[in-house]
């Protein structure tokens, strides 16, 4: 619940943010004033794709999920991506004892999938469109293969926000960073005045750890900036003051 007259954001990234979504479905308005997507976990299309065993990927154990979750809810069999930028942070992540570090189990990557599915639905009690709060920004990395950042071009375009602000961070797959902002029912291309610091991540080369990978002072700084300008708005005052 909201307490006296300060504006609440929720910041969430990958799996954490799909949480947020949700809250955000069952309690629409959430009394939160704006939510922050980092890599939110909207589709798996891509990790759908890894390879589990020879020519078996993780979509073709889709379709017997369920009963796999049932009979064998905790096996580790469900591949998973691997950074393709920050080795070094993957290693060590990897050789901290205190992470886990195997294949997604069953039961918890049959919940990502029915999630993302429900997600991306074309209706449903769950869809991207049942989404709603007065502002969200989003922030994916172009070449994340863990999250799929067409999820959040997905979430930019049907939910259901006053104001929407979504910016890609390029990498090393050659494709360009870019932005769109939706306002007064109005979707363009580009970001609004004011909003430097989310338009200098254009040029990172990121992929899906954005809190953690070499450039997250920046992401920070874009999200800082996005709530200031965000509060103001909430507060009646100009975007730009």
């Amino acid at each position: 619940e909201t307490s006296g007259a300060l504006p609440i954001y929720w910041v969430g990234c990958s799996m954490g943010a799909a949480v947020a979504c949700r809250a955000a479905q069952i309690r629409p308005g959430c009394g939160v004033s704006g939510m922050v997507m980092l890599a939110p976990m909207i589709s798996l299309d891509k990790v759908a794709q890894k390879s589990v065993l020879g020519p078996i990927r993780n979509k073709h154990l889709a379709p017997i999920g369920g009963l796999l979750s049932f009979l064998v809810p905790t096996l580790p069999l469900i591949a998973k991506s691997d950074s393709v930028l920050a080795q070094q942070i993957d290693k060590e992540f990897r050789n901290d004892v205190t992470n886990y570090t195997g294949s997604v189990r069953v039961r918890v990557a049959h919940h990502f999938n029915q999630t993302c599915s429900a997600f991306t639905a074309a209706a449903g009690p769950k869809t991207l469109e049942r989404v709603s709060c007065p502002a969200m920004l989003m922030i994916h990395a172009t070449a994340d293969t863990m999250t799929e950042p067409r999820g959040s071009e997905q979430l930019f375009e049907r939910a259901a926000c006053a104001r929407k602000t979504l910016v890609l961070i390029s990498g090393p797959d050659g494709q360009p960073g870019a932005s769109k902002t939706y306002a007064g029912g109005k979707a363009s291309d580009g970001l609004a005045a004011g909003q430097t610091a989310m338009a200098a991540l254009h040029g990172l080369n990121m992929w899906h750890s954005i809190t953690t990978e070499p450039g997250s002072e920046k992401v920070s700084s874009a999200v800082a900036e996005w709530i200031c300008l965000e509060a103001k708005i909430a507060s009646g005052a100009p975007a730009e003051a």
